[in-house]
């Protein structure tokens, strides 16, 4: 999991296949499984994700499978998902679009990119621990 704390300022663009916790000022859009975008948390762009959890604010385009407004939460843009939860004191600036079984093709193609690199990354360390004469399956029982 990667966590920005609210210390920190980022401008670009994030993809991730995995959660991303951001309590920091982030200018740039998220692509990502799952975020959630904490009390300090504040996103100047587009996010999309499979799995979005607000808290703090977020001001751009939301597109997310599920998405849960927190206590406090505030959203300025259009949020279009398949499940959505509001709670009283969240704030949505935007219209809400459901839908039926979205799935952001951004997160599916991260997500298919991050297995197809981790087999690789996965085949590559067993051949390295071939030449070294490792016996690999003593650690494939462990992280099992």
């Amino acid at each position: 999991m990667l966590v920005l704390d609210s210390h920190s300022v980022v401008r670009g663009k994030l993809n991730a296949a995995g959660t991303m916790r951001i309590d920091c000022w982030l200018e740039g859009d998220l692509v990502c499984s799952r975020l959630e975008i904490g009390r300090d948390g504040y996103v100047l762009g587009n996010v999309t994700a499979r799995e979005l959890f607000v808290e703090g604010q977020v001001v751009g385009q939301i597109r997310a499978s599920v998405v849960h407004l927190m206590e406090g939460a505030f959203v300025e843009g259009d949020v279009e998902h398949s499940v959505i939860s509001i709670h009283p004191s969240a704030s949505l600036l935007g219209k809400a679009v459901r839908t039926q079984g979205f799935a952001p093709e951004e997160i599916v193609a991260i997500e298919e990119q991050s297995s197809s690199d981790r087999r690789k990354a996965e085949q590559e360390s067993r051949a390295n621990a071939r030449i070294a004469g490792v016996d690999w399956s003593r650690y494939q029982a462990r992280a099992s």
